[in-house]
Formats: structure tokens, sequence, C-alpha cells
């Protein structure tokens, strides 16, 4: 019998059907455990495949077309020679090759990387003043909430304490310094003193103190 063609007179027919070789294999889109089960040969996914199927994001068991090698979207690959899972999901462009990228929300390096082509530099601001301390990178084309895209912040716990900060304080920032404007740099309030910043214990005279900003 012609390859494809069933032989119902031998039981060669439903899930199986002639190789061409006077054998019976199963049918594309068939469960398989190996490639000789197959009239094409190859085994993929589990079914029997229209042709190899191993490359990354494609898939020969997916709703609607099993039995036919076509490319992922919007899933990820695990059975792969190179998988696509964890941080990644395959996404496939209108009229254009598979390709295997970074979630959004995940750490990234490139925006190339990243699902919607977007890696940004965010500043975790804890104080809600607008200027961030802990830098992040990561795949996402807006800024989520509690995150700014401006840093320098020394003190994220402290409002207050931020980069251009022009008011003059006689107290520490909530992390213990007079650095309130996070330029690294502790300025007298007065430059006629030249003792040191910080407040002395005098005992019964009281505590002694140079603000300093």
């Amino acid at each position: 019998m012609p390859r494809f063609t069933d032989d119902a007179d031998s039981g060669c027919s439903g899930a199986s059907t002639c190789n061409g070789l006077g054998e019976c294999h199963l049918k594309n889109g068939s469960a398989c455990s190996a490639g000789n089960d197959c009239v094409s040969l190859s085994c993929t996914d589990g079914v029997c495949c229209n042709e190899a199927c191993d490359g990354t994001c494609y898939s020969c068991n997916q709703a609607g077309s099993v039995g036919t090698c076509k490319s992922i979207d919007g899933a990820q690959d695990p059975s792969a020679v190179v998988a696509c899972t964890g941080n990644d999901i395959c996404t496939t462009p209108a009229g254009g090759p598979p390709s295997c990228k970074i979630k959004d929300g995940e750490p990234c390096t490139n925006s190339a990387d990243c699902l919607h082509g977007s890696c940004l530099t965010i500043y975790r601001d804890a104080d809600g003043d607008g200027y961030g301390g802990t830098v992040s990178r990561i795949c996402t084309t807006s800024v989520p909430a509690g995150y700014v895209t401006t840093g320098g912040d020394c003190c994220d716990s402290d409002a207050q304490a931020h980069p251009g900060q022009s008011n003059y304080y006689t107290v520490e920032d909530a992390c213990g310094t007079f650095d309130w404007n996070c330029n690294g740099l502790i300025d007298r309030s007065s430059t006629v003193s030249s003792a040191a910043c910080g407040c002395l214990n005098l005992g019964k005279l009281g505590i002694s103190c140079v603000y300093c900003r």
C-alpha cells in the first residue's frame, strides 16, 4: 500500500496507516514513545509529528494542531533541546520566527532580551519622595508602584532626605546623618565654628551641639 494509505483489511487504519514499505505505523498526532512508532519517523512532545520539532519554542502537541510542528506563542517550552522555562517565555511575532524572551517583572540587562522590548532601570522609593535607593533592572514597559526612575536617595526611610534638598534641619535624618541633600558631604551650618559636627554631653551644663547640613 502507498504511504499514508489505510488498510482496513489488515487492521492498519484509525490511528495507524501504511508507510509504503509494507509496514503499519502511527499517524501524525497519535501518541507515541519513539520515532519508529510513527509513519513520519518523528515522535516529538509525546505525539507523532509531521517533522522533527525539537527547536526552542516549537511544539508538535498544541491544541488545534496536534501532529503538526508549530511555533509557540505566550507559553513555555520545557521539552526543547534548549528549554524556554523559568523566567522566560516563548513569543512569536507576526511574520517572524519564535524566540525565547524574559517575562515582564523579571531581572534583565538588555531591552532586546525582554518580551516587550523594554528593560527599565528602576529604584525602590520606600519613603515616597520621588527618589529611590535600591536599584533594579527589570523587563517592564511601565514603572511599578513604589518605584521611580530617579535614584540617588541616601536615606530612603526619610522623605525629607533626598538629592536637591535645600532645607536645613537641626536634627539627624532617619538614617542618623546630617547629609540631608545626599551629596555625601557634611557641611557646617556655621563657617565660623571649627568644632566637630554632632553633640557633646557636658554633664551639668547640658548638651552642646554643632549641627551640620
